[in-house]
């Protein structure tokens, strides 16, 4: 019995002097064995973060393609030559404008590539205005319009910059009551 009891004094001690010892030096100290898996996990999450990278950036490379096509159907749209074709164009886009709304610029580089198409549908449904006022079309209609315009260009700005709006204003009030306090 006593070579039981001597084995299971040196077993405990052993295990209390590591304790103490990776509380003290922290885990380099004591056991090198961990210290060999945690290089090891720490290469298996940097190869997981850089296939994570990779993959959103093909994600991205993806996105911004089937943006670029539909911007390009978009140019591609013949608005017609004549005032009836063009107010038919124009409304179609103006559709497309109410469907295809703007996304906030806080959401990186996602908002950035899809606001590409509203951007183009916009621009498109200008280009429509203008060739209304260069076939001299029904003024109430090229008004109508300009004012469709306007308010899709409003809204586009508040889609895209409204999340930088509220902390905007709430600087400009404390400016304001530090001012004249």
């Amino acid at each position: 019995m006593g070579i039981f009891f001597n084995s299971l004094k040196r077993q405990f001690g052993r295990d209390t002097g590591k304790v103490i010892s990776n509380t003290i030096y922290g885990n380099s100290h004591a056991t090198p064995y961990r210290e060999v898996n945690k290089d090891k996990i720490e290469l298996e999450n940097k190869k997981i973060a850089m296939q994570k990278s990779n993959g959103e950036r093909q994600d991205l490379y993806l996105l911004d393609a089937a943006v670029i096509g539909a911007v390009d159907q978009i140019i591609l749209l013949d608005i017609g030559g004549d005032e009836k074709e063009i107010v038919k164009a124009s409304l179609s886009l103006e559709m497309q404008l109410a469907v295809n709304k703007w996304m906030s610029h806080h959401k990186g580089k996602i908002a950035a590539i899809r606001n590409k198409y509203p951007d183009a549908v916009l621009k498109k449904y200008e280009q429509c205005i203008e060739e209304l006022e260069f076939l001299k079309a029904n003024d109430d209609r090229i008004f109508k319009m300009k004012k469709v315009a306007a308010k899709y260009k409003k809204i586009g700005l508040i889609q895209q910059y409204g999340f930088f709006a509220i902390p905007a204003l709430l600087v400009i009030v404390l400016l304001i009551v530090i001012t004249f306090s």
